[in-house]
């Protein structure tokens, strides 16, 4: 693969990489590429280039690598119905009389379908095939400022490719270019699937991320019909909106799928794919009510939740993972953690945490990402006291039999879906309970309403929301709560003193619950 910046020159001009010195002397060695040693009967081409100044050897290496390149494109040609790589050199011009304009916008075009060419072969070809066309570029600028002859042509024909080679590397004027009109050069087009691969692979991203955007994308293409990276127009994302909002989909979860098709697009543009971002400016509305789908839980739903059988008569449901089903609703009513946050716990994350002067000793909840645990970002990172009606339901023995039966986590009977989440599968079973056992059909109501009821409470009883955001984990734009370290045990105990959910109605069952 040529590279033009390996190594550079007494005068820190850029030398090019297959430049040998001998006696004095320079010569340019290549490999040959394995597709064609057979043709050639050798390994490598070595030829002297008849100079001993470094300046004159680097531009004309660089010239015959360019040579080489079109040479070895030549054989491929005659020799393979299929190229192991597309043509690195422009196609013909068509008159000499086409203007640099009209030539740049042809070769741009052939460039494009030679790009989906190697795209198709995979990444590690379209890393090539995009190397060697920095490298003639660099070819294109010295012919242009009279550092040799041309090498295809003529100086106009360099002008041309250098442009094109531009407007597909950097961008520059690759409007211009794509609004010419049109060229005899066929152009290929990109499959969506494709561009997603390469989108992947420029920037990693979390695998369920990742599958999420892949399947929003999809069904953009399942439901328009559209496969490739250039047929997608804003006439036919706006139907993609228009179908998904007649097929049921919320005007916020339209915008979701829309949003992953304005990234993909985005990344289109910065490849040069496509000129412009099709799908801008394009977007369900979405009214005040629904952009606050989670809502806190009204009293009569809490007091539901906890009069069910699994309170009421100790029921473990099928899908509730044992104790699971038990304390994860208590646990985000009572301390306002995330439903992950408090799935992961460790055993040894409940223990008793004592004030610096010793004036105070308490039970707390520590919130981190230790072996196997993840936190949605770093001020997640906190310790909860554990609130008394907590302790009261026996939540302290809980943890210590766990302890004592040596569990890896406290509620070990969940189980870690394909992206390391635990409590994904409960989650949803959570749901089905409010849905089809209680019958709370408002879907804003969620496992995560619990937070947003410990919010409420803490603001009714008048707790400071700087303790109650120590609490939850929340953060705030305020520069002062960004200095220091622990937030100070005391006030958070006394926060936790002061919570209480007034009416909650807590069934208890006629039998002690078994441990």
């Amino acid at each position: 693969m040529p590279h033009v910046d390996a190594t550079q020159t007494k005068d820190n001009l850029p030398v090019c990489e297959f430049l040998i010195r001998r006696n004095g002397r320079y010569s340019i060695r290549r490999r040959i590429p394995q597709d064609l040693v057979a043709h050639y009967g050798k390994a490598e081409i070595t030829k002297a280039l008849g100079t001993s100044d470094p300046k004159v050897a680097a531009q004309l290496c660089r010239t015959e690598a360019v040579r080489l390149d079109q040479e070895w494109d030549a054989i491929r040609a005659t020799t393979f119905p299929s190229p192991c790589l597309p043509s690195t050199s422009p196609a013909p011009l068509a008159t000499p009389e086409t203007d640099t304009t009209v030539r740049a916008s042809q070769i741009l075009a052939a460039l494009r379908a030679q790009r989906a060419q190697a795209s198709a072969q995979g990444y590690q070809a379209l890393q090539e095939w995009s190397e060697k066309q920095t490298f003639a570029m660099q070819v294109d600028n010295e012919v242009l400022q009279g550092g040799f002859e041309p090498v295809y042509g003529s100086v106009a024909e360099h002008e041309a490719a250098r442009n094109a080679r531009r407007a597909l590397l950097t961008g520059e004027n690759a409007m211009l270019l794509h609004e010419q009109p049109h060229s005899p050069v066929a152009r290929s087009l990109t499959p969506i699937a494709t561009v997603i691969g390469l989108w992947e692979k420029e920037k990693p991203r979390q695998q369920r991320t990742m599958d999420a955007k892949r399947t929003e994308i999809q069904r953009y293409s399942t439901m328009t019909g559209i496969e490739h990276i250039e047929s997608i127009t804003k006439a036919n994302v706006r139907a993609f909106r228009d179908q998904m909002l007649a097929a049921g989909f919320s005007p916020k979860n339209t915008n979701k799928y829309l949003d992953s098709l304005r990234a993909l697009l985005n990344f289109a543009v910065s490849e040069d794919l496509i000129p412009a971002n099709t799908a801008n400016g394009v977007k369900a509305s979405v009214s005040n009510a629904e952009d606050e789908l989670r809502k806190p839980f009204p009293l009569d739903v809490l007091n539901a939740v906890f009069a069910s059988s699994i309170y009421a008569a100790n029921a473990r449901p099928a899908g509730g993972a044992g104790e699971a089903a038990y304390w994860l609703p208590l646990l985000g009513l009572f301390t306002g953690a995330r439903l992950e946050e408090i799935g992961q716990l460790h055993p040894n994350d409940v223990y008793e945490e004592s004030a610096p002067d010793h004036s105070l000793t308490a039970w707390v909840i520590r919130i981190t990402d230790g072996e196997g645990q993840s936190l949605k970002n770093i001020t997640s990172r906190r310790r909860i006291p554990v609130h008394q009606m907590l302790i009261d339901l026996g939540f302290i023995e809980y943890v210590t039999a766990a302890k004592a039966e040596g569990r890896h986590r406290i509620f070990d009977q969940l189980k870690k879906n394909k992206y390391g989440k635990h409590t994904a599968a409960w989650s949803q079973w959570f749901s089905r309970q409010l849905r089809r056992t209680l019958n709370i059909t408002d879907t804003g109501l969620v496992f995560h309403s619990f937070r947003h009821t410990f919010k409420d409470y803490c603001r009714a009883m008048e707790i400071p929301e700087d303790v109650h955001d120590a609490i939850t984990g929340h953060t705030n734009d305020s520069i002062a709560r960004k200095y220091g370290g622990n937030y100070p045990l005391l006030p958070l105990v006394n926060a936790m003193a002061k919570y209480q959910v007034s009416g909650l109605e807590l069934a208890y069952p006629e039998q002690p619950r078994t441990k």
